[in-house]
């Protein structure tokens, strides 16, 4: 069995209990869930990102379904973590309007409009 597919079957055996946004790869449960040959403690911030990020835009994932799609971008079988690229490339992102950009510039110009809708405070 590859080891993508051997972490996903050992992250599905796991109860992901937050119903909000996760903090800290170090923090709960989520130092047990696998990413390459890693803890997520010590690799999983992008799939934390990507998890959050999905929950902000309105499009929750299953953090282990994440977890299964970012194995194909992990760099050095996860030890360096996973390609920052890679982010935008999940299916979700594309159905949230979302679009990457390639420096801060964008940003100050007004591009990041586009990149996050606004949310109302609560």
């Amino acid at each position: 069995m590859s080891l993508k597919y051997s972490n996903l079957r050992h992250n599905r055996s796991i109860s992901l209990c937050s119903k909000g946004f996760l903090c800290g790869q170090r923090v709960g449960i989520l130092p047990e869930f696998r990413y390459g040959l890693c803890s997520m403690a010590f690799n999983g911030c992008e799939v934390i990102a990507v998890y959050n990020a999905l929950l902000y835009l309105g499009k929750p994932a299953l953090f282990c379904d994440i977890s299964f799609f970012m194995e194909k971008y992990k760099m050095l079988f996860g030890l360096f973590g996973c390609n920052p690229y890679a982010l935008i490339k999940y299916p979700a992102f594309s159905e949230t309007g979302s679009r990457s950009v390639k420096d801060f510039k964008q940003l100050e110009n007004g591009y990041g409009d586009e990149v996050l809708p606004k949310r109302q405070a609560c």
